[in-house]
């Protein structure tokens, strides 16, 4: 949740709590993988005399953790972008002018098309 959170919000903050806590995610599941798993030691042939079951946790936890390293890829890349726009917020208008531009209760430029932004423009 924190990273839908994040997103909606643009929410620096939010975004690197996300990916932080998944990437602890992924630290727990290869712990997981390498100690608890029926995959001791960690061989083919062990992989081979597992049973089904057992192949069936141990693939999907690695699918698990590689989707994770992906999200957290993104995420990471997301947090990057949300700096880049606040800093380019802060060199043009004030965050929380929203007077004259017609932007959001959180201090963002409404759409050109939005209701607030017809709002804005009624009022000049």
């Amino acid at each position: 949740l924190f990273g839908f959170y994040g997103a909606h919000t643009h929410s620096k903050g939010a975004v690197r709590a996300f990916w932080v806590y998944l990437l602890v995610s992924v630290l727990i599941d290869a712990l997981w993988l390498y100690q608890y798993s029926a995959l001791q030691p960690f061989t083919w042939e062990q992989m081979q005399q597992m049973t089904r079951r057992e192949q069936v946790a141990v693939a999907l936890t690695a699918v698990n953790v590689l989707y994770k390293l992906v999200v957290v890829g993104v995420s990471v890349r997301l947090q990057m972008l949300l700096g880049a726009f606040e800093a380019a917020e802060l060199q043009g208008d004030r965050p929380g002018d929203t007077s004259a531009a017609g932007g959001t209760s959180n201090g963002g430029r409404a759409a050109s098309g939005s209701l607030a932004a017809q709002d804005a423009s009624a009022k000049v």
